[in-house]
Order: C-alpha cells, then structure tokens, then sequence
C-alpha cells in the first residue's frame, strides 16, 4: 500500500509541474503578480496557513494579558 501511495503521489508531481508550466504562460501578470508553482495544483502538498495577525491596544490588550497571565496557574506567582 505504502508503495502504491508513493507512485500516485509522484505522479502528481509531474502532472502537477504540467499544470504550473500550462498555468503560467497563460498567465495575466496584470492579474496576477505571483507566479504559479507545482505545489498549488499537488492536492498531496501540505499547505500551512499562517494564523491572523491580530493587533490588540489599549485595554483589550489588558484584558488579554491579564487573562493569559493572572487566570494560568504556571505564572502566578509565588509566595
């Protein structure tokens, strides 16, 4: 099985190289600036998604660290 796996997914290397190379010269650079590449079109391609980066002020901030820091047992502190 694990054999079998490998070859599908090294065939979707080569088909997905294909479909990159036919994407990209049909590619509007007015519409997209990115270049197209292998891995967008691999479905065997992990794909990590970066977590939002989210901006606190003022008193939400506050509120977050005293959340974080007041409410966890591990930095409490010790008296």
């Amino acid at each position: 099985m694990a054999m079998w796996r490998a070859r599908v997914e090294e065939n979707w290397v080569r088909t997905a190289s294909v479909i990159a190379v036919i994407a990209e010269v049909n590619r509007d650079p007015k519409l997209r600036k990115k270049p197209f590449t292998a891995a967008e079109f691999n479905p065997f391609t992990r794909r990590v998604q970066k977590p939002p980066e989210i901006e606190l002020h003022g008193e939400e901030l506050d509120r977050v660290m005293t959340s974080i820091f007041n409410d966890n047992p591990a930095y409490r502190r010790r008296n």
